[in-house]
């Protein structure tokens, strides 16, 4: 019997941090047999599922940036997006002014949060180009709470800014491709299966816009929301 050496079964090291699990598992169930014969099976066991040899980093504080503002908009401000997108053309960046009570939505989700003093250090560290310099907001505090108070500060402009990066994404999203869409998805719902040819010269052109200000109630506004708001969840993936 031809011996099976480790080193050939798997080709990841046991220090690299993006072994899974899964792998892993399929490896060991090809070869169980003749590692189990030569002896192998609880090295191979003992090397390749170490706890910290699959255990995830834990996130940056960039990345931890990033999946706030994702998530702020995909779990308050989607709707308000699509009925800006429909009816504007635009969606605004002001996240203070321009969407209802998005000045307390974000308070209360993003900069009411509480660093500990050794996690407020990493943090005002990593992002630093977003540190909230505004000594009127921690005066007369002692040095924790002036550590924690501006940690949150600059955890939020770091997401403020993302989010108006994330919102810049979103208005590059071509609208008059989905109204298109809109169009013949309201026409399969109609029954209008058999297009006249006047209905497909309307799919033809290229500025839909106003045949769908006309139209937008009975005809394509719930498809176009739908599609819309499914093209702006993509975004935020």
């Amino acid at each position: 019997m031809k011996e099976v050496k480790l080193s050939t079964i798997i080709s990841v090291t046991e220090d690299d941090e993006t072994l899974a699990r899964g792998v892993a598992k399929n490896q060991l169930i090809k070869n169980i047999g003749d590692l189990k014969d030569q002896g192998h099976l609880k090295e191979y066991v003992n090397t390749y599922f170490r706890t910290d040899v699959i255990k995830p980093e834990p996130p940056t504080w960039a990345q931890q940036v990033d999946r706030a503002a994702r998530d702020l908009i995909r779990d308050n401000f989607i709707p308000e997006i699509v009925d800006y997108y429909i009816n504007d053309g635009e969606v605004p960046n002001d996240l203070m002014n321009d969407y209802a009570n998005g000045d307390g939505i974000f308070h209360e989700t993003i900069t009411d949060t509480d660093y500990g003093t050794e996690e407020a250090m990493e943090l005002l560290q990593e992002l630093s180009a977003f540190e909230e310099d505004d000594a009127g907001l921690w005066e007369g505090k002692d040095w924790d709470d002036i550590l924690r108070i501006k940690a949150a500060y600059t955890f939020a402009n770091a997401v403020h800014d993302e989010f108006e990066t994330l919102i810049a994404s979103i208005n590059e999203i071509d609208l008059d491709e989905l109204i298109k869409q809109a169009v013949k998805a309201s026409f399969k719902e109609l029954g209008h299966f058999k297009m006249t040819a006047e209905d497909r010269e309307y799919l033809e052109i290229e500025d839909l816009e106003s045949w769908l200000d006309e139209n937008r109630n009975g005809l394509c506004n719930k498809h176009l929301k739908e599609i819309l708001t499914k093209e702006v969840e993509e975004c935020l993936e």
